[in-house]
């Protein structure tokens, strides 16, 4: 089961919220029904657009989340769609008038200008009538879509803006803790793979297994998972679970692994002994470090 990043969907939605929904406007301004439609469009996207972040986070655990950001990039696409018949459309009436203008114009060279008429603009009133039915969908898919975000919890987070230093102050280190009220969802494929990597490699090298993926795609939540299944503690002598942030300490990161594997440990600060006695412990033992 796929989960979604909230990258492409802004991107996505950055575009429809630029320079696609007012070029499409500006096309159909003439036309009310069509410009109100797009003017409800322009009203609620930006809402929906601001809980993206909170969303991506709560899909891995929430099921109907999931679906909402389903639900969120097929009607993006849709209204993609949309604009660009809007944008192909627009275009293909300013390539049939310079046609027109330039026939007028070798006319003119053998007429007198008062045979020679008015330039001719074809009526696209027809085209953006038949638009109207497709763009009450999108609409109403959307007024969906701000219903169930409310019902879901869905907020807004602090913007991007937040400056770095309050994001670290926030930031908690992750723990190999999981919530054991919660049901995970599409997961079950992915942790069965890594548990059997893990189980079956014989190597007595030192083996990396890495998880790579866009922010909130459920990373920690996955080695989580495989960290506390019962197998692990079969097939491995020892365990432990060490968080290594952006601010990298050799010291404090080989002391927690120690105490991981020896509580009873002695709680010392130099870097050599601290390995050395890691070493001691892990000697012709088979270790599995999240």
């Amino acid at each position: 089961m796929a989960f979604i990043g909230d990258a492409a969907l802004s991107k996505l939605l950055d575009l429809l919220l630029g320079k696609s929904i007012y070029a499409a406007l500006n096309f159909v301004a003439d036309h009310k029904q069509v410009y109100d439609q797009l003017k409800e469009w322009k009203s609620i996207l930006p809402d929906i657009k601001a809980v993206l972040n909170h969303a991506e986070e709560k899909q891995i655990k929430d099921e109907g989340v999931k679906n909402w950001l389903e639900d969120l990039q097929d009607l993006t696409y849709d209204a993609d769609d949309i604009l660009d018949d809007f944008a192909y459309e627009e275009l293909r009436l300013k390539l049939h008038k310079a046609q027109v203008q330039a026939s007028t114009s070798k006319v003119r060279k053998f007429l007198p200008t008062c045979c020679t008429g008015n330039d001719f603009t074809p009526s696209s009133f027809l085209f953006k009538n038949s638009m109207i039915p497709k763009m009450k969908e999108i609409t109403a898919r959307l007024n969906s879509l701000a219903t169930r975000r409310n019902s879901l919890g869905l907020s807004e987070i602090l913007p991007q803006a937040v400056s770095s230093e309050r994001k670290k102050l926030a930031r908690l280190q992750p723990t190999s803790v999981v919530d054991g009220t919660v049901e995970y969802i599409g997961r079950d494929n992915e942790k069965q793979e890594m548990l059997d990597l893990l189980k079956t490699n014989n190597s007595d090298a030192v083996c990396v297994l890495s998880i790579v993926g866009m922010g909130g795609m459920g990373k920690t939540t996955l080695a989580q998972l495989v960290y506390n299944d019962p197998s692990i503690e079969e097939s491995f002598d020892h365990k432990a679970w060490v968080c290594v942030s952006d601010d990298f300490d050799a010291v404090k990161i080989t002391k927690t692994v120690l105490q991981s594997i020896d509580p009873c440990s002695p709680d010392v600060n130099d870097l050599n002994l601290l390995q050395v006695k890691l070493k001691e412990k892990l000697s012709e033992k088979k270790v599995d470090l999240f």
